[in-house]
C-alpha cells in the first residue's frame, strides 16, 4: 500500500517537474525572440538615422 502511494507522488512529482522545465523554456524563448526584434529594430532605426540625430546616445544612456 505505501509502496504504491509512494508510485503515485513520485509520478506527479515528475510530472510538475517536466511542467516547470516547458514553461522556463518557453519563457526563454519568447525573451530570445523580444531581444532579437528590439536588435533589428535598433539596428535598423539607427542605420537610417540622420547624422547628428544622437539617437546612440539616447538608447546608450537608457
Amino acid at each position: 500500500m505505501e509502496h504504491n502511494i509512494i508510485k503515485h507522488f513520485q509520478a506527479v512529482k515528475a510530472i510538475i517537474g517536466q511542467g516547470k522545465t516547458q514553461a522556463v523554456q518557453a519563457v526563454n524563448m519568447q525573451l530570445i525572440q523580444v531581444n532579437w526584434q528590439v536588435g533589428a529594430y535598433l539596428s535598423t532605426s539607427l542605420t537610417t538615422a540622420a547624422y547628428g540625430d544622437k539617437r546612440e546616445l539616447y538608447f546608450a544612456r537608457r
